[in-house]
């Protein structure tokens, strides 16, 4: 390097967020001195390793990256040797990373805990952080080191199966609020955060894993609403930004791209809105990594050939998930060699990557110490955060004509109707509702549940409970009541009993669904499906507790008839 450059690099290293000391900064120099190129291109991939496959893992050792994401299997122990066995085969400190964002969207051998809206719900920025380090000190005993969260996106588009409850709502202070809280709890135990999705989703229906999408608002919306959440975790630390398959037109326009087709690049694609707008504008020095290669809305317009380099000069350090990692070793290799992308590129981003594992102080922490350890799960700790979580998040939407408290001399007898979720990996369990069901029956009341094959025919004088489960999960595509499910049938799908008994909609996950139910006499948001949460519900409908939590959305989607509508 140029003078000049080592200059730039040293106030990069020694600035925020990573703001390295002399040790730091002089293994970041060495390091990236000791590493030939192919050596350093090797450190720009983030490698999917999903389960505990032998191929899966002996592939990712093979190919030596930066980091690897993690989605364990079902079996603790075969997932702590295999990440185990990944870290032991390093040859420089290995980035592992993952989906830490609680609810459905979290690593399977990590305690189950509630999910950002539940949080945002109960309203308490101290307990956020309690839950998030309690996330984060089982994450780091199980190795993780990185996390992708928090999620700033802004829950408008109620139709979204995507932001819905793994945003902390509507509301830009408490998202900012919440989030902060996050990376505090986070990057204090070691664990990096990622702010994401740049440049801000939630305005858009549509997942990004099955389309492009779009963030609709003019410069100045944008510049106050994700700007300003992105400047406050940016001037909080967050030591990494995920780059999404998100286009921003009007901010593309204003910084000088003329063609319009060009202004829905999206931003993991777009030197624009990663470089000028995220590095120069608001200042942000960290790692821009990007979100998946493997998503249709990166790819469908962009040949596999060209997905790597595309991605890097747009400003990208890191690739996540490439289809083919070997290849795109080899074309970006290439694309140096042909001068179409500069050494220079690799070099900073490959800077970058090093400052973010001297930052956690992984080159100083002896591997022993980073490995898996044997299951530690403080379930005590789990338990008392989840309650208190559950206590003050789950929301009493509606209550016409006095739906709620249920009675045990009235309302004794209850018939659940039950819409599991989509599940993301086939195979994977649902969330079981047994603790609700447990706990109604505790109380005295008399439950019956409908099975799939079962006729719709509520009894005479019992109560309708129905009950939906799916939180926001990645390629479900729209999260809306099914009620042929619900009911049984075509013809079933269209009857609405409902005049004359008890009728109560619990979510314990997306909780816009009153769109789609808007006469129903009585709503009530629970957000996640964790036991404790179930627990404090089924006392709620019987009248043990009290109602504490608050709406973190707009839970009637915009539709004013579904605060009063009901049968009649």
């Amino acid at each position: 390097m140029s003078h000049s450059e080592t200059q730039f690099t040293n106030t990069l290293l020694r600035s925020k967020p990573f703001d390295l000391n002399d040790q730091q900064c002089n293994w970041v120099f060495e390091t990236l001195g000791s590493l030939s190129l192919e050596d350093r291109v090797r450190q720009l991939f983030a490698l999917a390793v999903i389960g505990e496959t032998p191929g899966a893992i002996k592939a990712a050792i093979t190919f030596r990256p930066g980091a690897v994401v993690r989605a364990p299997g079902p079996d603790a122990q075969a997932a702590r040797n295999a990440t185990a066995d990944l870290i032991k085969a390093e040859r420089l400190p290995l980035l592992v990373a993952a989906d830490l964002e609680g609810g459905a969207n979290h690593p399977s051998n990590l305690p189950v805990v509630p999910n950002a809206l539940a949080m945002a719900a109960a309203g308490d920025r101290a307990l956020t952080r309690s839950v998030v380090a309690n996330i984060a000190k089982h994450a780091a005993n199980q190795g993780f080191n990185w996390s992708f969260g928090p999620n700033i996106d802004i829950s408008h588009a109620h139709r979204s199966a995507i932001v819905g409850t793994r945003s902390y709502g509507s509301d830009q202070g408490a998202i900012a609020e919440h989030a902060l809280a996050t990376v505090e709890a986070f990057q204090s135990a070691g664990i990096a955060a990622t702010a994401k999705h740049w440049p801000g989703e939630g305005h858009d229906e549509r997942d990004q894993h099955l389309v492009t999408t779009v963030n609709p608002l003019e410069w100045a919306a944008w510049l106050d609403s994700f700007g300003e959440l992105y400047s406050q975790l940016i001037d909080g630390g967050v030591l990494a930004v995920m780059s999404a398959h998100i286009a921003f037109p009007a901010g593309a326009e204003v910084l000088g791209v003329n063609e319009p087709i060009d202004r829905y690049t999206p931003a993991s694609q777009s030197y624009v809105l990663n470089q000028r707008l995220l590095r120069e504008r608001l200042g942000f020095g960290g790692v821009i990594i990007s979100d998946a290669l493997a998503m249709a809305g990166y790819g469908q317009c962009l040949s596999q050939e060209r997905s790597a380099v595309n991605c890097l000069t747009a400003g990208c350090d890191m690739l996540l998930f490439s289809l083919d990692p070997e290849s795109d070793v080899r074309r970006i290799m290439a694309a140096i060699a042909a001068g179409s992308l500069p050494e220079s590129r690799i070099v900073d981003a490959v800077l970058r990557i090093l400052a973010l594992k001297a930052k956690l102080n992984l080159h100083i922490k002896p591997q022993a110490a980073r490995l898996p350890q044997a299951d530690i799960v403080d379930t005590a700790s789990t338990v008392e955060l989840n309650s208190r979580v559950a206590h003050a998040s789950v929301t009493l939407v509606k209550n016409l004509d006095s739906q709620l408290p249920l009675s045990l001399t009235t309302d004794r007898r209850i018939l659940i109707l039950e819409q599991p979720p989509k599940q993301l990996f086939p195979g994977a369990p649902a969330p079981s509702i047994e603790p609700l069901v447990t706990r109604l029956q505790e109380i005295g009341f008399e439950v019956r549940r409908k099975g799939t094959g079962d006729p719709f025919e509520p009894l005479e004088g019992e109560c309708l409970l129905y009950v939906l489960t799916q939180e926001s999960q990645l390629t479900v595509g729209q999260a809306r009541i099914h009620w042929d499910a619900l009911h049984g049938g075509f013809i079933e799908s269209m009857a609405r009993p409902w005049i004359g008994r008890k009728v109560v909609m619990v979510s314990f996950g997306h909780p816009y669904y009153l769109y789609d139910a808007t006469a129903i006499p009585c709503y009530v948001n629970a957000y996640t499906s964790t036991s404790q949460t179930q627990i404090a519900t089924a006392d709620l409908l019987a009248g043990n507790s009290k109602f504490l939590g608050r709406s973190p959305i707009d839970p009637f989607s915009g539709c004013p008839e579904a605060n009063w509508l009901k049968p009649r």
